[in-house]
C-alpha cells in the first residue's frame, strides 16, 4: 500500500469523525440537552353550553407541580386557537393548535412537541328530541312540586279550588325546550260549582339531559305558575289547551306534544 493511498485514508478517518462528532453536538444541543415539552398529552378542552349551540370555554395544559413552577414564564405564553369554537356538538371533531413564545422556550432550553390535537367533542348536554326519553320518575316528581306551589297560591277569600291532574306536555323552542303540566281548577263557592273548567299551567323551562332528581329537588330550574289564557281569555275548554302552550310566556313553540 503507497504512501498516497494510506494518507487518504487517514484524511477521510479524520474527516467522517468531525463529521459524526458535528451530527452527535447538534444532537445533544438540538433534543438531547433540551428538556422536552410535549403540549398536546398535557391538554384538556373545557365546553360550556348545550350540544349544537356549545362554545370552547378554555384549554388547560396539565404539568406536574417541579415543571409548573419551573417554567411557569413559558407556560403562561402558551395560548391555543380552533379550528371552530362555538356551536359544537357531541360527536363532531376539531382541532386545538397551541403557540408560545419561542424567545421564551430557547432561553430556557426548552424543545416543544406535539403543538397540535385533534378532539372528539363528547360529555355535552343535549336536548331531547322527543319528551318521551325523560325519566317518568322525574315526572312524579315535578307533579308534587307543581300540586303544592297550586295550593300555596290559592288564595280566594276562604273560597276553595279543588285542583286535578290534567297532563304534561312537551314544548320544543328555538333554543331550550319545557315541560308544562296543567292542573283544571274546580271552583266552589256554597257548595255551587262556578268554574269548573279553568286551567292553569306549571311550565318548567330548559329541560335537557342534564334535568335530574337532585336538581327537582333544590329547585334548579326555571318556573313560571299562572292561569292558562289565549287570546286573552283564560282557558276553559281542554281543546284550546295546545293552542294556548304555542305562545306560553311569549315564547314560540314549534312542537306541542302531550306526553302524560
Amino acid at each position: 500500500m503507497s504512501k498516497e493511498s494510506s494518507k487518504k485514508r487517514v484524511i477521510l478517518f479524520v474527516v467522517l469523525v468531525i463529521v459524526v462528532l458535528a451530527c452527535g453536538l447538534y444532537y445533544w444541543n438540538a433534543y438531547l440537552s433540551k428538556t422536552k415539552i410535549d403540549l398536546s398529552k398535557n391538554m384538556t378542552v373545557h365546553y360550556i353550553g348545550i350540544s349544537g349551540l356549545a362554545s370552547i370555554d378554555y384549554v388547560d395544559y396539565h404539568f406536574d407541580e417541579e415543571t409548573t413552577n419551573r417554567y411557569q414564564k413559558f407556560l403562561q405564553s402558551v395560548s391555543y386557537q380552533a379550528n371552530k369554537s362555538s356551536h359544537l356538538s357531541n360527536g363532531e371533531s376539531i382541532t386545538i393548535t397551541s403557540d408560545y413564545n419561542h424567545e421564551i422556550a430557547k432561553q430556557l432550553n426548552l424543545r416543544i412537541v406535539n403543538t397540535q390535537r385533534a378532539f372528539k367533542v363528547s360529555g355535552l348536554p343535549y336536548r331531547y328530541k322527543k319528551g318521551t326519553e325523560i325519566d317518568k320518575s322525574l315526572l312524579t316528581e315535578l307533579k308534587n312540586q307543581a300540586f303544592a306551589k297550586l295550593s300555596a297560591n290559592d288564595h280566594n277569600d276562604g273560597e276553595d279550588d279543588s285542583f286535578s291532574y290534567y297532563g304534561t306536555y312537551f314544548l320544543k323552542h328555538q333554543d331550550f325546550d319545557s315541560f308544562v303540566l296543567i292542573y283544571k281548577a274546580d271552583h266552589h263557592k256554597d257548595d255551587v260549582m262556578e268554574h269548573s273548567s279553568k286551567y292553569y299551567y306549571y311550565q318548567v323551562v330548559g329541560i335537557d339531559s342534564t334535568f335530574n332528581k337532585e336538581k327537582i329537588g333544590k329547585g334548579k330550574y326555571v318556573v313560571s305558575l299562572d292561569d292558562l289564557e289565549y287570546e286573552g281569555h283564560d282557558v276553559t275548554n281542554e281543546t284550546v289547551i295546545p293552542l294556548a302552550l304555542t305562545h306560553l310566556e311569549n315564547y314560540y313553540a314549534s312542537e306541542v306534544t302531550k306526553i302524560d
